[in-house]
């Protein structure tokens, strides 16, 4: 249903936090993937992803490693093995809000859109949490959208199909 492409470049900070907000927010390990993408890291995020994983057993991801090449790079690198008929680019310092990923599974089980948007809250480095805005709306491709990677979540084919990818200049 849903590959969740996480580019990371040191967020060590950070990166425990998205992934626990992954599996509080209705991860299936039947239906979703997780891609993470090590952009040439140089710190412990690594690390902190192979620790996060042994102490939680309904986590699995897939893990490419690749020199420090760019977001957007990475960010096609995901594309190019994830597997779901939704892609959601999340980025390594993001949270995402308990119970999302069931919300976005029930959207896309009762209408399959082409794309589905939504907002964010930012947040200041001390605090615990971080939300989505949960007033996602389906969008039909022949309607233009703006925003960023982060706040949407594309059909993996009309991606592919269109030969849409992030510039690596």
């Amino acid at each position: 249903m849903l590959s969740i492409i996480i580019p990371v470049h040191n967020v060590e900070k950070y990166i425990e936090s998205l992934l626990d907000s992954i599996i509080n927010g209705g991860f299936d390990a039947k239906n979703d993937e997780v891609i993470i993408v090590d952009d040439g890291s140089t710190d412990q995020t690594v690390d902190r992803i192979r620790f996060f994983e042994q102490n939680n057993e309904a986590f699995q991801y897939k893990l490419l490693t690749q020199n420090c090449t760019g977001v957007s790079n990475a960010r096609n690198a995901g594309l190019k093995i994830a597997t779901k008929d939704y892609v959601w680019f999340v980025d390594g310092d993001d949270m995402l809000p308990k119970g999302v990923l069931s919300f976005l599974h029930s959207i896309i089980l009762k209408t399959h859109p082409d794309l589905i948007e939504g907002g964010y809250l930012p947040v200041n480095e001390d605090a615990k949490t971080f939300a989505l805005d949960y007033e996602f709306r389906e969008i039909n491709t022949k309607k233009n959208s703006g925003g960023s990677a982060w706040t949407m979540i594309v059909k993996r084919n009309f991606l592919l199909e269109n030969h849409i990818l992030f510039q690596e200049e």
